[in-house]
């Protein structure tokens, strides 16, 4: 995936239709760019090499998505996980497992710590690191 330019839907769908995630789990997500509504929704969720897909059941039509950048970030913030994208956009998530959750926090930075490496911009930037 060109990580470039932010991915049409259909470049998404492509990709993750040949990927296997690296991690995918059962985790609470707040409505991303919502300000208003913030009550947390069970989704499924899955971690792409260069994407996070989150959908209603496993194996169902992808409900969003935010593409994992170089410059994206993330951190641990009153028990959820915050990513925040290039463009400003958030996604925040948790899982209600500690082991769960903790493992998501370090493959997320495993796999934003190889974007950087891609694209030559050194280690992970996190406030969580």
């Amino acid at each position: 995936m060109d990580v470039r330019h932010e991915p049409s839907v259909e470049e998404v769908l492509a990709y993750i239709a040949q990927s296997t995630p690296i991690r995918a789990d059962w985790v609470e997500k707040q409505p991303i760019d919502n300000w208003i509504n913030k009550r947390w929704n069970k989704k499924w969720m899955a971690l792409y090499p260069h994407v996070v897909v989150w959908y209603r059941y496993p194996n169902s039509v992808p409900r969003g998505y935010m593409q994992l950048a170089p410059t994206t970030i993330f951190a641990e913030q009153k028990g959820a996980i915050e990513v925040v994208s290039t463009s400003g956009r958030k996604l925040r998530f948790r899982s209600k497992d500690p082991a769960a959750h903790h493992a998501w926090l370090d493959d997320l930075r495993a796999v934003l710590t190889e974007r950087r490496r891609e694209m030559g911009q050194g280690q992970v930037h996190s406030p969580a690191a």
